[in-house]
Order: C-alpha cells, then sequence, then structure tokens
C-alpha cells in the first residue's frame, strides 16, 4: 500500500515482511503461532532550528511469532490525506524481527510547534484490507521549530553563459532580538548587493567557461551560517537579435531585414546563413550579422526558415512575407495569343505579330525560350519598347515549302508557372496548318470561355473559299465556311463540357479545306477542371472549439479568390488560403455539433463533390477494463462511430470494440495474414493489408468488406508505430512493399491505384529500402515523417512531408529513425513526439526532453495531446513489469510540451497516476512485444485508449483518474523485502 503524507505526493514506503518459515493456513485472522507486531511508544518528538537539517524521530517494530503470511508495514494518517507537516516515512529494516519506521518531518517549517497523529500499520496485504494483531497504531507526534538564523537557500547555484553575469536573491531572518546582518564573500568574484534586512543578492561576473566556487559567511547575534555558492558558466552559443523574421511589402517591391550578431558560439569567429525558399536570399553575412532580402512577389502570405550556423550551434528562425496587393490587384503572366499562326512564301519574312503580353505585376522581367520541332532559326521574338510587348517574325530565307512549328516559353519571375505559346508557320503556297488549341475549363471560367476561333491563313492566294469541319458533336463551327480574311468561329457545347470526365483531355479535330488546296487539320482539346472536394482532413473536429482543417480536391489554381468559391453550410469561415492547386486552408470558428457539409461553387453554377465535417461534441467514457485476446498490432480510435480498431496479428483478425447502450461490445473480422490496418480521411473506409500482398477495404459501417486488390508485392515486415497505417489527407495509403530491401508505394483511395513511390524528394523508387520505410501522420493528415532506413547510416535522415506540398525533405535536426509505440505527431503536425525522448515543434526546432521523475520506471508507449501541449506516457516499473505477482501498477505521467522551442531543456512534469490493472501481459520470454501497448487518445483530449495482451483499458482524462495527477516525490523509495536473518 502505497499512502500520500505530503500534498506533494510522496509515496509512502510499505514494506513486505515473509514468512519466517513454518506455520501455514490461508492468511486469515492476522498470522500464525500467535503472530503479533508491537510499537515502541505512542508519541515522538523533534526539534530543530528554523532553516537546519529537520531532526526525525523513530518507532521501533518489532516482531513476535511466525507470520502465516506476507507482512506490510508503513504509516497513514487518521484521514487518509496529506499531513502538510510530514515530508514523508521510511521504513528501515533492523534485524529478522526487528525494523525502524523513520518519520521526516517537512523542509521549510516555520517557527512554531506542530503537533499531528500518524497511524502505524501492519498489514498482511498491501492495501491494507487485513491487519496482524498490533495494527492499526497511533502515535501522537510534536514538532518543535525553533526560531533561528534562517537564510534561504542554504546553497546557491548561479548558471549563465560565460558573457553574462548570473544573480540570485537570498531570503534572510535574523534570530529573535537581532535586527541586523553581515555577510562577506570568501572570494572578490562573488560581488554583495540590494542588501535588506530581509535579504541580499549575490552575482557573479561574465568569465571564461568553467565551474568556480565560494562561500558566503552570513553572522547575525551569535550565529553564523556558511552558503556554498558555485558558479557554472556555459561555453557562449550564437545569439542574434531576433529569433524570427517579419517581411513586408507591398507587391511589385522588394523587402529587407537586417540582423545583428549579438553573440558568436564559443570559439568561432563567424557565421554561415542559408535559407530555404527560391524568394528569399541573405547577404552581407559577417562576424556581426547578415541581411535578409525577399524579392517581389503575388500578394500572400510566404513562410520560409533562416538557418544561421555558428560552430555546432544553429539558430532557425522562421521568415514571414506579407506581400498586399499592388493597385488594381495582382496580374498574373498571360497572353492575349494562346497561339500563333503565319503563313509566308518561300524566303520571305512574315508580318510581325504581337502576343498581347501581359506581365507579372509582382516583377515584369519574362524571358523568352524558342523551342523548334520542325527546322531551326526561323522565328524572332522582340520586345517592343513602347508597351514591353513581345512581337514576333517569322523568317523562311532558309524554309521550304512545308509545315513548320515551335513553341514559344515564356517565363516569368517566381513563382510564375512558364507559359507555351504553340507558334506554326506554312511556308509557301497553301493553307497555313492552324496551331492546336486548348480551352481548360476552371471554377472561374464564364459560358465565353467555351466558345473561340480559329485562323485560316493562306500563302501564295490573294483570295479564296474555305470550309470547315468538326470531328465531334460537341464541338459545333458557328462559322464553318468564309473567305480569305475571315476565321472559323467555334463553341463547345455546354452541357456536354460537363459531361465529360473532369481532368482528362477531350479532343476534336477541325479540318479546314479549300479548292485547289491541300486540307489542313487541327485540334481543339477541352479539359474540364471545376474544382472539386474530396476529403478535409481531419475528418471530424470536437465542437465549441476553433479549428483549422485541410480541404483536399483538385482544380484549387483556377480560383482567384478560394475564399469567395468555398461555403461551409451552415458556418462562415474565419479565413481560407490556398496551400496548392489540391489544397485549402480552412480557419473555422468554435462549432456546434453536427454535421457539415463542405462544398465550391463555379460560375458555371455546375455542382461538383463535395466533403463533410462531423462536428462531435465532447465524448466521456467510464475507467474500465475490456478484455482483449492476442497481440494487438495497432490501434485506432473512430470517435464517429465510437469505435476502436484494432489489428490483431495473433488473433488474424480485425477487431472492433464498440461502445454501444454504455458499454463496449467486440467483435471481429478475419483475416489469415493480417498486417496492419489505417482509417480513411473521411471515416468511412478502414484499410487492412495481408502480408502475402493484398489490399482489403471495410466500409466502417457495416463492418464488411467491400474491395480487395493485389499489391505489387509482399507486404514488408517493419517495425510498427502502433497508430496504424500512414493515409494522408489527399487519400494516399502509404506502404512499404518487400521483402527486406523495400519500395515505397502509395494507393490512392479515390482512383483505386497503387503507385510507385515517385515522391519529390524521394531518395528513389526501386527496393532501397533496408528493413524500412516506416510512417507516422498527423490526424489531419497533413504532415508525414518517413523513416528511410532501420540503422543509423550516414546519410540516411528522417524524411518529412506536407501533404498539400507533396515533397519528401530531410528533417534538419538530423533525426535518424524511431521504433515502437513511443512516437507519434498532433493533429495539425505542430509537435512531433520523438522515441519519447524529445519533442520537437513543426520545423523541427527542439521544444524539450523527456525525463521521467522517478527512478526505476521506463517509458512503454506514448501519445501526444491532440493540440500537441501535452505528452501522456505509459510507464512500467523495473522488476514489477515482469513479476506476475508484483502489485505495482503501470503509471500514466503527463508532461507539458507547450512553450516554444529553445526555452527549456526539459519538458516540466504536470503530474502522474496510476491504473487499475496491467492492460499488456507480463513478460514471459516467449513475446518481447507484450509488455510495449498500443496507445491512442481521443480527438477531444478526454480519453486515453491502451490496449494490450491482457485488455483495453479505457481511461478519462478528468475525473477521479486524472485528479491524481500530481507531482510525484522524484526520489520515491522502492518497497524492502524484509528477509530473516539479513539486517539492511
Amino acid at each position: 500500500m502505497r499512502v500520500v503524507l505530503r500534498r506533494a505526493a510522496l509515496a509512502l514506503l510499505m514494506t513486505v515482511l515473509a514468512a519466517c518459515g513454518g506455520g501455514g493456513g490461508d492468511g486469515g485472522g492476522g498470522g500464525g503461532s500467535g503472530f503479533s507486531i508491537s510499537f515502541d511508544r505512542n508519541a515522538v518528538s523533534m526539534s530543530f532550528d528554523a532553516g537546519d537539517t529537520p531532526a526525525t524521530a523513530t518507532v521501533v517494530a518489532t516482531a513476535r511469532g511466525t507470520p502465516s503470511g506476507d507482512i506490510y508495514v508503513g504509516a497513514d494518517t487518521p484521514s487518509g490525506r496529506a499531513d502538510p507537516n510530514i515530508n514523508f516515512v521510511d521504513v528501515v529494516i533492523v534485524s529478522d524481527t526487528s525494523a525502524h519506521v523513520v518519520i521526516h518531518p517537512a523542509a521549510g517549517l516555520a517557527p512554531g510547534t506542530y503537533t499531528g497523529t500518524l497511524v502505524m500499520q501492519a498489514c498482511q496485504d498491501e492495501n491494507c484490507n487485513r491487519h496482524h494483531p498490533g495494527s492499526p497504531f497511533n502515535v501522537a507526534y510534536t514538532i518543535t521549530v525553533r526560531a533561528n538564523f534562517v537564510v534561504t537557500p542554504q546553497s546557491v547555484t548561479l548558471s549563465a553563459e560565460g558573457s553574462e553575469s548570473a544573480s540570485q536573491v537570498v531570503a534572510v531572518s535574523p534570530p529573535p532580538g537581532v535586527t541586523s546582518y553581515t555577510v562577506t564573500a570568501n572570494d572578490a568574484w562573488a560581488s554583495i548587493d540590494q542588501q535588506t534586512p530581509s535579504g541580499f543578492r549575490v552575482t557573479a561576473p561574465p568569465r571564461p567557461a568553467g565551474t568556480y566556487t565560494t562561500t558566503l559567511t552570513l553572522r547575525s547575534g551569535n550565529y553564523l551560517r556558511n552558503v556554498p555558492v558555485v558558479h557554472i558558466a556555459t561555453p557562449r552559443q550564437l545569439r542574434l537579435s531576433a529569433t524570427q523574421v517579419d517581411l513586408a511589402a507591398v507587391s511589385g517591391n522588394t523587402a529587407q531585414a537586417d540582423l545583428t550578431v549579438v553573440q558568436l558560439t564559443e570559439g568561432q569567429s563567424g557565421i554561415n546563413a542559408s535559407v530555404n525558399a527560391p524568394w528569399l536570399r541573405v547577404s552581407n553575412v559577417s562576424a556581426s550579422g547578415l541581411r535578409v532580402q525577399a524579392d517581389s512577389l503575388p500578394s500572400g502570405t510566404y513562410s520560409a526558415e533562416l538557418s544561421v550556423v555558428s560552430g555546432t550551434r544553429q539558430l532557425s528562425l522562421p521568415v514571414s512575407y506579407v506581400v498586399t496587393a499592388p493597385p488594381g490587384g495582382d496580374r498574373a503572366l498571360a497572353t492575349a495569343q494562346t497561339s500563333l499562326t503565319f503563313a509566308v512564301s518561300e524566303g520571305a519574312t512574315s508580318v510581325a505579330q504581337a502576343l498581347g503580353l501581359q506581365r507579372p505585376s509582382w516583377n515584369p522581367a519574362v524571358s523568352v525560350n524558342i523551342q523548334y520541332t520542325q527546322g531551326n532559326n526561323w522565328l524572332t521574338a522582340t520586345t517592343r519598347p513602347d508597351n514591353n510587348d513581345i512581337e514576333l517574325t517569322v523568317n523562311a530565307a532558309a524554309l521550304l515549302r512545308g509545315t513548320y512549328r515551335a513553341n514559344l516559353v515564356l517565363t516569368g519571375a517566381y513563382p510564375s508557372t512558364p507559359l507555351t505559346v504553340p507558334v506554326t508557320v506554312t511556308v509557301g503556297e497553301g493553307l497555313a496548318t492552324p496551331t492546336a488549341q486548348l480551352v481548360v475549363l476552371g471554377s472561374d471560367s464564364p459560358a465565353s470561355a467555351l466558345t473561340g476561333s480559329i485562323a485560316v491563313r493562306s500563302n501564295g492566294a490573294a483570295n479564296l473559299q474555305w470550309a470547315a469541319t468538326s470531328s465531334a458533336p460537341w464541338l459545333r463551327l458557328t462559322q464553318a465556311q468564309g473567305s480569305l480574311g475571315q476565321d472559323v468561329a467555334f463553341e463547345i457545347d455546354t452541357a456536354a463540357a460537363l459531361a465529360m470526365p473532369a481532368y482528362t483531355d477531350q479532343q476534336a479535330t477541325v479540318s479546314i479545306s479549300a479548292p485547289n488546296f491541300t486540307s489542313v487539320q487541327t485540334t481543339v482539346t477541352v479539359r474540364r477542371e471545376l474544382a472539386e472536394l474530396h476529403y478535409v482532413g481531419p475528418g471530424n473536429v470536437t465542437a465549441g472549439r476553433p479549428v483549422r482543417v485541410i480541404v483536399r480536391g483538385q482544380g484549387f489554381a483556377h480560383i482567384a479568390n478560394p475564399a469567395s468559391r468555398l461555403s461551409v453550410a451552415g458556418a462562415t469561415p474565419t479565413s481560407v488560403s490556398r496551400l496548392s492547386p489540391s489544397s485549402l486552408a480552412v480557419q473555422l470558428p468554435a462549432l456546434a455539433a453536427g454535421n457539415y457539409e463542405l462544398s465550391v461553387s463555379n460560375a458555371l453554377g455546375v455542382a461538383t463533390s463535395r466533403t463533410t465535417l462531423r462536428v462531435l461534441d465532447e465524448q466521456t467514457y467510464a475507467a474500465t477494463q475490456v478484455a482483449t485476446e492476442g497481440v494487438p498490432f495497432s490501434t485506432i480510435y473512430d470517435p464517429v462511430r465510437q469505435t476502436v480498431y484494432s489489428a490483431n496479428s495473433t488473433l488474424s483478425a480485425v477487431r472492433r470494440m464498440r461502445f454501444t447502450n454504455g458499454s463496449w461490445v467486440t467483435d471481429s473480422l478475419a483475416f489469415p495474414a493480417l498486417r496492419d490496418i489505417g482509417l480513411s480521411p473521411d471515416g468511412s473506409t478502414l484499410v487492412a493489408v495481408e502480408m502475402p500482398g493484398r489490399l482489403h477495404l471495410i466500409d466502417t459501417g457495416s463492418f464488411t468488406v467491400t474491395d480487395t486488390y493485389a499489391m505489387p508485392g509482399p507486404v514488408a515486415e517493419t517495425p510498427y508505430s502502433g497508430r496504424g497505417l500512414a493515409i494522408t489527407n489527399d487519400g494516399k495509403v502509404w506502404l512499404a512493399i518487400g521483402t527486406y530491401w523495400n519500395a515505397l508505394y502509395t494507393f490512392d483511395l479515390r482512383s483505386r491505384q497503387f503507385t510507385a513511390g515517385n515522391i519529390p524528394g524521394a531518395p528513389g523508387t526501386g527496393n532501397i529500402y533496408s528493413m524500412a520505410p516506416w510512417f507516422e501522420v498527423s490526424r489531419n493528415g497533413e504532415r508525414l515523417v518517413m523513416v528511410q532506413r532501420a540503422s543509423n547510416e550516414p546519410g540516411t535522415p528522417m524524411l518529412y512531408l506536407d501533404a498539400s506540398e507533396g515533397v519528401l525533405r530531410p528533417n534538419p535536426a538530423e533525426l535518424k529513425f524511431f521504433y515502437w509505440t513511443l512516437s507519434g505527431l498532433g493533429d495539425t503536425g505542430n509537435r512531433f513526439l520523438y522515441s519519447a525522448y524529445e519533442v520537437y515543434d513543426s520545423n523541427f526546432g527542439r521544444v524539450g526532453g523527456i525525463t521521467l521523475p522517478d527512478a526505476g520506471w521506463w517509458a512503454s508507449a506514448a501519445v501526444l495531446s491532440p493540440d500537441g501541449n501535452k505528452v501522456y506516457i505509459y510507464a512500467v516499473r523495473e522488476g514489477a513489469w515482469n513479476n506476475p505477482s508484483s502489485t505495482t501498477m503501470p503509471r500514466i505521467y503527463v508532461l507539458d510540451s507547450s512553450a516554444a522551442a529553445g526555452t527549456q531543456v526539459t519538458l516540466p512534469v504536470l503530474g502522474s497516476f496510476d491504473l487499475a490493472a496491467y492492460p499488456t501481459c507480463r513478460f514471459d520470454n516467449t513475446n518481447s512485444q507484450c509488455v510495449r501497448p498500443n496507445m491512442t487518445i481521443a480527438p477531444d483530449g478526454k480519453t486515453l485508449f491502451v490496449l494490450g495482451t491482457v485488455g483495453m483499458a479505457v481511461i478519462p482524462l478528468s475525473g477521479p483518474l486524472a485528479s491524481q495527477a500530481a507531482p510525484r516525490r522524484a526520489q520515491a523509495q522502492v518497497m524492502k523485502r524484509w528477509v530473516p536473518g539479513v539486517a539492511r
């Protein structure tokens, strides 16, 4: 039994007295052969001067006779609650018949007299449900704290970088009747100032790195106090004048900021600096500072990172660049002419044709590149000085009769997309071949976008009559005949265009003929790219909390203002911003529970695919343990259906535990070679993979298999994360396929296609991953981390990807790999828990390390809270987790991970509490993974689920269990066993 004697939650030390032999019985009734325990006194007194180490008192317990079972010796309070006067009670075994119960008063008690009662106990069980004769026994205590010359603290540790001074205030309370004191330092480096009747300040100066000691001597009346002082001067670290860079400009202008080096790293004479964005540069880099310069960009908010290195010290500064629109708004690179057709006689030069160039409003520079398909050097591009337009002319001096083609590629300043203008020239007498035309129907496209014209040109004819035909019924020619100088006019049937498959090319051929001329052909291609929605990540959120979600789909590049097109039924977004052509970031206010349909409009008023965000009330579950079987491989919680899924390898089944009608109901879906499971972004589909290479889609409503697909190879055996298959918010399932050297694949839940891992930034597409890769993904499906290799080899850092960008990048913290159920991401990827060792932010800045406060406990599973501000550690006690007879239960530690990166070394411990039972088996040398359960957390942060081989522990994070999360004594002693004949 553990009894708390102080609010600081110091665990009572209980001692087990083993049976000395002989005797018998069932352990009831308090022992055999007249066994009893007596205590030598019913009152104790302790007295000491204030500020001194508290005096202790000892009560001697004596055993007589032979016990019939175990004996637990300790102390409690009459109320069972903490006693603020007592620090802790220790039990010291003296001999096989005698033990000392040592009472330690609380440190820091003010002068005065304190009284109370402790209850000495000798019990047959750890919970003290059955007492031995002589127990319980009340002992009254009196603590007398004499007034004294009190100095607090009794020792001083000063720590700072060697370039800075370090100070601490020392509190002084003179003895009764004395009003003054003196203080001197044995060494001159320790300066004393700000002296008052109640205290003073001691300061250590800046100095080279090292450890320095001295002693302060204080005298007051007849009292003398010596206070040791340690000054730890740490090596200087790089420090800049700012921790972030904020830039702003009106589009069309650049921006810059200067940073000053406040301090270089110890022993370094300079810095190196780099940035990770093409629009950002550093210059004027010197030992005293640097300049950050941003190019002119279109309006928007841009983010990047500035890395500054001095020696081994690296600072990562976030860069924010806010660009406001210029007068008249942003203007992107465009041309009035999407294609050009020339007709010229052999040896002649054509009339110039202007492109109608619109230069980017943020930077007018446009480079021109001509790519020839037939012939060479027949096209000339010239910039007009009057309006900066570009004119094109054809010189047919070296061309024979025929048709020649080229592409004019225009490239504007970042972030413009290169623009290609096809150019066709027909040389000699005949009809010129018109340039192929592409019509892209986007969400902002009006009905007029479905009309156009095709130029009819001839070389060598003064006049002619032409006729044109279309090969497709959806391409109607509204002017199908005419004379030279008139163009073919066409319109695309709106209904037919809208019925075409989205994001695929539909092509029609237009043939133009004239008497005595060879017919020519061109194509008109239509591509319907109306914006549509596929998923929202996360697919469900908690009511009453503002939230940022990622909306995935396609066609967003053709929307000028996403906020004007996106609608959330029943709610108004706070902001909508485009992350990529397939991704929007949507900030929502706190919403009431319900289903909210998201849709995106278009100028044609056509309905496109939608998605639904589910807003759920907070869910509470009673603490319980649901019986399980086998070894769970991964655990996934679905709050919409209040269901916990697990992949159970030994049962070869997906286990489903549903909370229904106030209780948990378990059923299974068998798969002979089950490996792992994952949940789709919308929660409608559970994905299961089998080792030989089969992927199944399971409807979560009916819990039945709807489709099965053959994979490109067997599922690789990689270390499991316990969180299930990684599925990003674009509906891609990330897979490792192979038997040792594996390949990276993705499976698209919409197209139902497997794709080899040709992800930008990935090392390759072959079998290049040794016993890897494996993944973690945030619940909103946006941030993914990937381990490349199951070894700490150089050049194989852990990679990360933001799904909206789709590029794998090496993590800047140079982390290699993680194992088991000790890592994870916050819902938005704002925090990364690394192997229960450290926590990093989204830029891989170190938030803090993890150290459990109690010796002898180690982490077996861990999870971040949904907001990333807390870490929950499932820990087991050394010597207890593999001892089936031990009554020490697993413990949940709660740590604070909310601070900004770089502000603390170790995460603060908020508290801890013990579970009522083990959810997993005790280690038996037959299954080394049975001691590592899977732990996950509900999205509302109200419940932990710990799933093991014995049961699923449902742990509410409010109420009686969580209320026990108070700091525990860092040096809590272990329970001692009384072995007869051995004194300790």
